[in-house]
């Protein structure tokens, strides 16, 4: 059997210790190329590098979401930033799942959100994905579980 691992990350220097061993690993395992999947290619390594600042929680990932004005942010609940940005005053979670936490800024043109969230005024439940399985006549809906399907209007809108 022929195996191509097709979505990988081993340009993430979390690998850089442990990326021969890995590679080593998946060919005795049997897979025969690997694709490495990386955003810098289409954002530039720059951008890249900043994103990472913020999903790593390096030292200046509050000064990349200044930088760029950065008003929500939808990352994954389990990374370190998570754990900054609930310390953080500058920040609300107004939605958190074992798969995402939603924070957004206190400040800015969406701080509404976080009046009416702190309120009890907004609340977002689990799988609030309207029911497309019966939009499209299907018995299950498609990759629905744990997905958050919400839009967060701008303050004054």
């Amino acid at each position: 059997m022929n195996l191509i691992d097709t979505h990988c990350h081993l340009d993430f220097h979390a690998y850089d210790t442990l990326r021969d061993d890995i590679v080593r690993e998946a060919a005795e395992a049997g897979v025969e190329r690997v694709l490495a999947v990386s955003s810098a290619d289409v954002y530039g390594k720059a951008i890249w590098e900043k994103y990472r600042a913020v999903s790593n929680a390096y030292p200046n990932w509050k000064d990349v979401l200044d930088e760029f004005d950065v008003q929500i942010v939808l990352m994954d609940s389990r990374w370190t930033i998570c754990r900054l940005l609930d310390a953080s005053p500058e920040f609300c979670r107004v939605y958190s799942d074992s798969k995402a936490s939603l924070y957004v800024r206190r400040d800015g043109p969406n701080a509404r959100v976080v009046t009416d969230y702190e309120a009890g005024r907004l609340v977002i439940p689990r799988d609030s994905l309207p029911n497309r399985a019966a939009l499209l006549g299907q018995s299950q809906p498609p990759m629905t579980r744990g997905v958050l399907g919400a839009a967060v209007p701008r303050a004054g809108s």
